[in-house]
């Protein structure tokens, strides 16, 4: 289930983020930590990230064959890490002013404290790596070592 949340998290985001690229990307430059002429890029490049992860895990869960489920954890885990180190990042460098953030629920909402939504992201991302390592205990049987070939 949390790979499934995970994966129509990021595609909706990412959907979402290249059907409004252009408010996406002065987002970027509001929040101050991304040069202003690479924004542009680095909207682009966010949004396919989102999405390309968000099919990964998808086709994790369709295609399971013992261990997929724990590749797309994974990858939903490191998106998801990549941005709580952005957050985090703007805990100790944050806007010249309070500019939303971007990214889901409360969206378009101004961000003045960083934090919650650091630990937010911090949190998920262990959360998904915790699934990935239990999906990957269940695959080779909770014995903590290689199956055998």
């Amino acid at each position: 289930m949390l790979v499934a949340a995970g994966a129509v998290v990021f595609l909706v985001s990412g959907f979402r983020h290249f059907a409004e690229m252009r408010h996406f990307s002065d987002l970027l430059i509001k929040h101050d930590l991304v040069p202003e002429a690479i924004a542009g890029a680095t909207a682009w490049g966010v949004s396919g990230a989102e999405v390309v992860v968000g099919v990964v895990a998808a086709w994790c869960l369709v295609t399971d064959r013992g261990g997929r489920i724990a590749l797309g954890a994974l990858a939903v885990a490191s998106l998801m890490g990549a941005m709580a180190v952005y957050a985090t990042a703007l805990v100790f460098w944050p806007p010249p002013t309070p500019v939303p953030c971007g990214c889901g629920v409360g969206a378009s909402l101004p961000v003045e404290d960083w934090t919650p939504i650091a630990m937010r992201n911090g949190l998920l991302t262990a959360v998904m790596a915790a699934a990935a390592f239990v999906a990957n205990l269940g695959r080779r049987g909770g014995s903590g070592t290689p199956a055998s070939a």
